[in-house]
């Protein structure tokens, strides 16, 4: 009804081609097309065929303002326990665990491979002022892994699934048929994609 209407009200506006984009189809696209989700319609279809006071409880908890605000609260516990920083020695020199961690903590909001880029830049400069040394490729190599093996991995489900965990509500995570998330799950995904597994919403952590 609504894109009938604006389909004559916005050429008399001057407006023609505007583009359309469905809620589900943003969704996919912000998720990269790897999360497999209930529809709108499939959402609705249960409610009306089902009474199941669960699900609509879960609905009404994950659409609430108090839920975005736990989000932001676990994306900042996701973000200060997803590394753990240990001392690195290159040759005799050494880089001490609290430089490496005070590194990565400056490098927020981008994505984990950038992110580790970034730090082992710093420890690179780092040693050639403190040390006069230039790393050599194979030197770099081995900083590079050991500070990924510092990185606690976790895929973007399960870091969210985890979420539920942490609030002490479990039951809030049910999958819908077929193992697909529920449809009230798709959007507390998409801001959490790119950081430590997840990303708060107001700036995640899976690489």
């Amino acid at each position: 009804m609504f894109a009938d209407y604006i389909s004559n009200v916005l050429p008399e506006l001057g407006e023609e081609s505007v583009g359309e984009v469905g809620m589900e189809t943003l969704a996919d696209e912000l998720l990269d097309q790897k999360v497999r989700f209930q529809t709108f319609v499939e959402q609705t279809a249960l409610l009306l065929e089902h009474h199941d006071d669960d699900m609509r409880r879960r609905m009404e908890v994950k659409s609430s303002l108090g839920f975005l605000e736990t989000l932001d609260e676990y994306a900042d516990h996701v973000e200060r326990t997803c590394f753990s920083a240990d001392d690195i020695w290159i040759g005799r020199s050494l880089v001490p665990a609290w430089f490496t961690e005070q590194s990565f903590y400056r490098h927020r909001g981008v994505s984990i491979t950038e992110r580790i880029g970034r730090v082992v830049k710093a420890i690179e400069h780092n040693v050639g002022i403190h040390y006069n040394h230039e790393l050599s490729t194979e030197e770099r190599g081995s900083v590079r892994k050991a500070v990924r093996k510092m990185y606690r991995r976790s895929s973007l489900r399960a870091t969210y699934k985890d979420l539920f965990t942490w609030m002490d509500e479990p039951e809030l995570f049910k999958p819908a048929k077929g193992g697909k998330l529920e449809y009230a799950d798709v959007f507390p995904l998409p801001p959490w994609t790119g950081t430590c597994s997840m990303s708060p919403a107001r700036v995640p952590c899976t690489g």
